[in-house]
């Protein structure tokens, strides 16, 4: 009998052995992929590995259909490859610093410092400033023909915010700070091509101004505060300013002018996209009916972009994988 337990026991620890190393032999995998799918997720069609920032794009060489630019490659909407506009080894930019204008026809990118515009039809880089130290928050006017962003003088610390004409290089600076007291968080165009921003102070950490630059007597004043403001889009089809803070989006409309929240499931630093109608709004995982308020979670990383008919949406999406190339997870 005491052989009999003895054995027993060998092999129960031999079992635990056992389960401890298959254990720690298992991994899985996280693979990067571009999907595309309905605006509610439905239907949804892993078509290649994900590069970066993912658009619909009109096609350069049939302007009536769409591609996708997929980081600084252009895909054919199966996802296969046909063409790299940049090498993607030499222009190593984030996701979140480049800025696509409104016709989706040019990207606009920091380079050795210096501010660049890409046109994706003739892969012509042009670069629009020179040593105007760090540069940040740039975005396309609506038309296309201007340029705003935020610059600091690493040497006096004062911080600028700039619209730029992009053909004549004539600059307007339309706000000044100290950045030890203060700093800019984000800009966009609005009517007219009036510039909306966010302002910080160091010393209110948790609060911040949402603010309208007026370009035609270069005043800049607030229009209200929040907690954690960390980016904002103009919406043109409503007139309305989205700001997003921690955990919700504020709609704040600019002729009533009125609040509304939207809670986001997580936080994100992904950025705002809307939809080329006006009717959706995209911020990481989420995707809104401005209409309604309604909310589709996507099972996404961090992207969405709309087709320019609104019907379909490009995400991002990360997939686990096993040793034995299984799927684990969605």
């Amino acid at each position: 009998m005491r052989y009999i337990g003895f054995l027993l026991a060998l092999i129960c620890i031999a079992l635990l052995l056992m389960s401890c190393w298959e254990d720690d032999e298992y991994y899985t995998y996280e693979h990067h992929f571009l999907a595309i799918s309905n605006i509610d997720g439905t239907e949804t069609e892993y078509i290649c590995e994900r590069f970066g920032s993912a658009y619909f794009i009109p096609d350069p060489d049939n302007p009536e259909q769409e591609c996708i630019l997929n980081g600084f490659v252009l895909l054919n909407l199966d996802g296969s490859v046909r063409r790299t506009l940049l090498d993607p080894q030499t222009y190593d930019v984030d996701d979140e610093d480049i800025a696509i204008s409104s016709d989706k026809t040019r990207l606009a990118f920091v380079y050795n410092g210096n501010l660049c515009l890409f046109d994706i039809a003739t892969s012509n880089l042009t670069q629009i400033t020179q040593g105007e130290s760090l540069i940040k928050h740039f975005v396309f006017s609506p038309s296309g023909d201007r340029i705003a962003y935020t610059r600091i003088n690493l040497e006096d610390h004062i911080s600028q915010l700039v619209n730029r004409h992009i053909v004549s290089g004539e600059t307007d600076v339309l706000c000044e700070i100290d950045n030890d007291e203060a700093y800019f968080q984000d800009v966009a165009y609005g009517q007219d091509d009036n510039i909306y921003f966010i302002f910080k102070e160091y010393a209110v950490s948790l609060t911040g101004s949402v603010c309208k630059a007026n370009l035609d007597n270069v005043q800049c004043y607030t229009l209200f505060q929040c907690e954690y403001p960390y980016q904002l889009s103009y919406i043109e089809q409503r007139n309305v300013i989205a700001i997003h803070s921690s955990d919700y989006i504020i709609l704040y409309d600019l002729e009533s002018p009125h609040l509304t929240y939207l809670n986001l499931d997580s936080w994100t630093t992904s950025r705002m996209i809307v939809s080329p109608n006006g009717k959706y709004l995209s911020c990481g995982s989420n995707i809104f009916n401005l209409d309604t308020t309604e909310c589709y979670k996507m099972s996404s990383e961090s992207w969405i972009d709309f087709s320019s008919d609104g019907i379909h949406v490009i995400r991002a999406v990360v997939l686990d994988y096993d040793t034995n190339g299984h799927l684990v997870t969605q």
